[in-house]
């Protein structure tokens, strides 16, 4: 018994606080101190063997606790190799480390011990240039917004590293946007319709949050600050039970790509240097000299919204059938892609190539008016996405920006709240079917990279260059980017 009377003793022994002690290499051996430098004499008479055995062994006993006492801040915490992370994977099963998962944006299904809830972890992937750098960027963006600006962007809870990876505490979400509309059917009724109305707006809200960020976050007096998330996609878009929504909440998640720039370099990132969000890339990327701005996140918000709209009026089997409807030949890489434009050669020559919305969509946006379930609501979301959102930047541009499509889907909900009619009396319009699409255009020169591209796939034979034959406009210029701002 003296051995454990004097372990368990205040002033000669170890209790819970001291752990997890620290394994110190002497000429005499390993030796056990505390946080204070310590070495409890409990372990003199310890063999070495004893004294390693227990360094190896006590954090089985003392798991990470992730306190989060600061309510605006996520914390970060730096691990070591050997601590444990206090999770429970389902089922019950304690597990050491997190499941190995590379892929970027996944996550695990994770219970948090202590507090018996359910969370998610994303980790980094892994291997890729400047891990550190990356995930600083992104937990920067995430502290800057989330659910603290906006109840529709995702927020983040906590940050960690061990053994040279990278994670983010994140709370669990039932599902993202692809696995909602596989799981679930519209009902279309006046209550559900009115909290869809209510999702759309709210997203719009949450782009708006971050392009149009707080003024007092600015580089210098009177300079302010402009973000852009750059990854809207269905993926990034994620479903949470709420016990303010019966519905849920929608949730803009994932800013890894996102940027939080000057109001002098708002609209200053290359085309060719942002990422493709496949389906959903802006014709603005292939563009020469052209810039990126938050009109990119508007252009892929339009694209997401009328698949939402498309799943709204005919479920899943309906939003399958537009994304096969408009998965055609692109001439740039000569591949089959489901993105919303196309590019065709002008007849001015001299390397000049036309963008236009490919046919297939606008047939589509003319089917989604004939539906039988089509109402007024349906028509209006329609008119804000044609007009306003996935509009090809011409001169002068006419792609709305976030601040006037907040007040259009706001005025949308505000319809919805006030008329049933409105949200459940089927109006289709009278469009004939075989109505003949009068193809309009942009007229650009393409960006070198681009030209590269399309000239590799050309000489192998695998597609040609068709004349558009249609109304041209001229391209936005490079200076109009910031100016549509």
């Amino acid at each position: 018994m003296g051995a454990i009377e004097d372990f368990i003793c205040p002033d000669s022994g170890v209790s819970d606080d001291d752990l997890p002690l620290a394994s110190i290499f002497t000429d005499d051996g390993v030796e056990l101190r505390k946080e204070n430098g310590k070495s409890p004499s409990c372990f003199k008479e310890w063999h070495s063997s004893s004294l390693e055995s227990f360094e190896r062994y006590q954090y089985e006993v003392c798991p990470h606790i992730f306190s989060i006492t600061d309510k605006t801040k996520a914390p970060h915490f730096d691990l070591e190799p050997e601590v444990i992370l206090p999770f429970l994977l389902p089922g019950g099963e304690i597990r050491e480390r997190l499941p190995s998962d590379d892929r970027i944006g996944a996550f695990g299904e994770l219970h948090l011990k202590e507090e018996g809830g359910i969370f998610a972890v994303k980790k980094l992937h892994k291997g890729k240039v400047n891990d550190w750098k990356l995930f600083k960027h992104e937990a920067d963006q995430l502290q800057k917004f989330n659910g603290r600006t906006s109840p529709h962007i995702v927020t983040l809870l906590a940050t960690f590293s061990q053994d040279g990876e990278h994670f983010f505490i994140f709370p669990f979400a039932e599902a993202d946007l692809c696995k909602y509309w596989e799981t679930k059917s519209p009902p279309r009724h006046w209550e559900f319709t009115r909290w869809y109305a209510d999702q759309l707006s709210g997203l719009i809200e949450a782009i708006f949050s971050i392009h149009f960020p707080n003024s007092s976050d600015s580089l210098q007096p009177g300079q302010g600050k402009f973000g852009r998330h750059g990854d809207i996609k269905p993926d990034n878009i994620l479903w949470f039970k709420s016990t303010s929504h019966a519905q849920g909440l929608f949730v803009v998640s994932d800013l890894g790509l996102s940027a939080l720039n000057s109001d002098k370099s708002k609209s200053n990132i290359p085309g060719q240097n942002v990422p493709p969000v496949p389906g959903y890339r802006p014709p603005e990327c292939d563009i020469e000299q052209a810039k990126v701005s938050r009109l990119f996140d508007v252009w892929t918000m339009g694209c997401l919204y009328l698949e939402m709209i498309t799943w709204y009026l005919g479920g899943e089997d309906l939003r399958l059938e537009f994304e096969n409807r408009r998965t055609t030949t692109f001439l740039i890489t000569g591949g089959l892609t489901n993105q919303f434009y196309n590019l065709e050669a002008s007849a001015e020559g001299q390397g000049m190539f036309i963008q236009f919305i490919k046919p297939e969509v606008t047939k589509w946006i003319h089917r989604l008016r004939r539906h039988e379930a089509c109402t007024e609501f349906v028509h209006d979301l329609i008119d804000i996405i044609e007009r306003d959102m996935i509009v090809i930047l011409a001169d002068p541009p006419k792609r709305a920006d976030s601040r006037k499509l907040k007040r259009l889907f706001g005025n949308v909900r505000e319809k919805c709240k006030k008329s049933r009619d409105y949200c459940e009396l089927p109006a289709p319009r009278s469009i004939p079917r075989h109505l003949n699409v009068v193809k309009e255009g942009v007229c650009v020169r393409l960006d070198p990279v681009v030209v590269y591209q399309m000239s590799n796939h050309q000489q192998e034979g695998q597609v040609g260059q068709r004349v558009f034959k249609g109304n041209a406009l001229r391209s936005a210029r490079p200076e109009q980017y910031q100016d549509a701002e």
